[in-house]
């Protein structure tokens, strides 16, 4: 980024607010912190009036969530971190979107890497995270989950049901989907694997994982696997009790 970064922290917890200035303020030189805010109203406010870069947000407020304020913006063009106390749904919509959530309490070396990670992309590496914002309401409005993959050039956001399997790369992932069409991102597999097993996704060998929905049949002699557009996988034998169960 040429300027200086614009921050925005919307935290109803005064001691989190100092925790986060302290570590922008020792860490970031590049990061201007234009403003706090503890409410919905408040922060959507400051959203509007400082257009910031980058915001980090506790998702449950004295009067409301996040949510709560990303359904007022309508076009939504800034990277988002959020802080959450709670194991729940919600971490899952995050997880799909792609959208970066640190847990309380948090050590301070977690928000570092995190604003940090944030602030690479903003410098360009990826810049598609209205895409993702958008993903992200669209998953906590509908209960429905549709995964954010971020390639170098362009973003896709994907039903679950779409994907046919995903191949581990060298520096990342390839997804090959029903339509026939495939996506590489730089992210490697392992992530998703965590994201989509609970989704009927299931590794079958060290390089692939498949959505079960979309298996025609298993060949565990052989050690393949056919999927009902006649694509073969290969099975890994080690891992077949566990892929029938």
């Amino acid at each position: 980024m040429e300027n200086k970064c614009k921050l925005v922290v919307i935290e109803d917890d005064a001691m989190v607010q100092k925790i986060i200035s302290i570590v922008v303020k020792d860490h970031f030189p590049e990061i201007d912190l234009v403003g706090t805010a503890s409410s919905v109203d408040a922060g959507y406010e400051l959203i509007t009036t400082q257009q910031p870069n980058l915001i980090i947000s506790d998702i449950k407020l004295v009067d409301g969530t996040a949510f709560d304020i990303l359904n007022r913006i309508e076009s939504p063009d800034f990277k988002i971190i959020f802080i959450t106390a709670y194991h729940e749904y919600h971490v899952e919509a995050l997880k799909f979107a792609s959208i970066d959530f640190i847990f309380k309490p948090f050590d301070i070396s977690e928000l570092v890497m995190s604003i940090d990670k944030n602030l690479l992309e903003l410098s360009g590496r990826k810049t598609n995270h209205k895409v993702a914002v958008q993903a992200l309401i669209e998953n906590i409005q509908s209960n429905r989950m549709k995964l954010v993959l971020q390639g170098d050039v362009s973003t896709i956001v994907v039903n679950p049901r779409e994907i046919l399997y995903a191949r581990s790369e060298t520096i990342g992932t390839t997804f090959f989907m029903f339509n026939k069409s495939s996506f590489f991102t730089d992210t490697p597999l392992r992530r998703y694997e965590t994201i989509l097993n609970p989704h009927g996704f299931v590794r079958c060998h060290p390089l692939y994982v498949v959505n079960r929905l979309h298996i025609d049949f298993i060949e565990p002699i052989e050690g393949f696997i056919s999927m009902k557009t006649s694509e073969i996988i290969p099975l890994e034998l080690r891992r077949y009790n566990q892929f029938i169960k």
